[in-house]
């Protein structure tokens, strides 16, 4: 991309119209899919006073505020609350994916999605972002929406938890290898042997790009060290470890010198990383597949983009070992052949199931990484 700084017009000429957003063009050898419009929907209101929804496609064309008809009887929170444990059926799945599908599109706006995918071209996807105010509305399974086929496993519609931005992020012009640090934090000085496993999963997966990545790894990382290296021009951080909501705000835990637990607000770390390389933060819990689902690291992904990171993939719960590795082989690829993030997570899901043989049974892995970005292309 080229910047172009345009001065003050002539007096004698009128101000000319803004330039139009940028587009992000991805070379077609690359993806089938060569450009991406946005369809923005708008999560607003509280509990007390009721949420409503609205809809907006690049063109102009938008709907007004409808009513959000969130699910309320017991069957169905009950499906959406065990939609992320592993004895869950695909039936459920599905039954969930239906229930949010038909809260996010009423018939107004499921006309307006209707329209904007048949004037698609053959190499043209829609970007679903999720602008939700909501704070209580972001832990639900929006990755799960289903019509007739899960949106999210489809390659022209990729999901994203977006935030607004009134200086969205420019894009990093670098040249291979994309720089990777890997960052394990243990809370009480000790790595757990599910953190372990994790970090080794990652080493072996980037050790077989040795051309287009280099990952640095700190094996137990104190606060202050880690806060050091994040401005030593690394692009990607990948943490191990938990996080802590306390007080609205959104923590990493960390440890001190002395290895003993420590903490960095989502705020600290946004401005420690402000004019720095940084442009990614992948947030692993390092914990086993069977531990009890959370939305902490979604809740600290959330503040950490609102901070200024451009984009946050996190996972709410462990993957199995198989699902592990399939994502991140594929995402970790598809980064350093310079696809947009929210197609690089795309692709991975895709990945997970191709790696499961029970791809059609019980499958959850998929829809466990979560996007959040202010990048409006994806492009970081």
């Amino acid at each position: 991309y080229k910047r172009q700084v345009v001065g003050s017009p002539p007096a004698d000429r009128a101000p000319q119209p803004a330039p139009a957003p940028r587009r992000a063009r991805i070379p077609a050898q690359l993806y089938p899919i060569t450009h991406y419009h946005n369809f923005d929907l708008r999560i607003r209101g509280d509990a007390r006073t009721g949420y409503t929804i609205s809809a907006s496609v690049a063109g102009g064309a938008r709907t007004f505020p409808q009513p959000l008809l969130l699910p309320s009887n017991r069957v169905t929170s009950l499906r959406l609350s065990s939609s992320f444990r592993r004895a869950g059926s695909n039936g459920n799945m599905q039954a969930t994916g239906k229930a949010l599908f038909k809260a996010l599109f009423p018939p107004p706006i499921r006309k307006l999605w209707v329209d904007s995918v048949g004037e698609l071209g053959a190499d043209q996807g829609l970007r679903l972002t999720l602008h939700i105010e909501p704070p209580e509305l972001m832990r639900l399974p929006w990755e799960l929406l289903f019509e007739e086929e899960f949106i999210g496993l489809r390659q022209r519609f990729p999901i994203v938890r977006f935030l607004d931005s009134p200086n969205p992020p420019e894009p990093v012009v670098l040249q291979p290898p994309l720089r990777v640090l890997v960052a394990v934090c243990p809370a009480n000085g000790t790595r757990s042997p599910a953190a372990e496993a994790e970090l080794a999963r990652i080493r072996d997966v980037l050790a077989e790009m040795p051309n287009k990545v280099e990952v640095d790894v700190l094996e137990s990382a104190s606060r202050d060290e880690l806060l050091t290296h994040l401005r030593q021009g690394y692009h990607v951080l990948h943490y191990i470890g938990q996080g802590v909501v306390q007080g609205g705000q959104g923590y990493l835990v960390l440890q001190d010198a002395k290895a003993r637990s420590s903490q960095a607000s989502a705020t600290l770390l946004g401005h420690m990383t402000e004019g720095s390389k940084l442009r990614l933060m992948v947030l692993s819990p390092g914990t086993s597949p069977d531990r009890k689902p959370g939305d902490v690291l979604d809740n600290v992904a959330h503040g950490l983009v609102r901070a200024g990171i451009p984009a946050v993939v996190a996972m709410p719960m462990a993957m199995e070992e198989t699902a592990a590795v399939a994502f991140n082989r594929t995402f970790y690829r598809s980064l350093a052949s310079a696809l947009p993030v929210d197609v690089a997570v795309q692709e991975a899901r895709r990945n997970i199931l191709n790696s499961k043989s029970d791809s059609n049974g019980k499958c959850i892995d998929w829809a466990i990484p979560t996007l959040t970005m202010q990048a409006p292309d994806g492009v970081i």
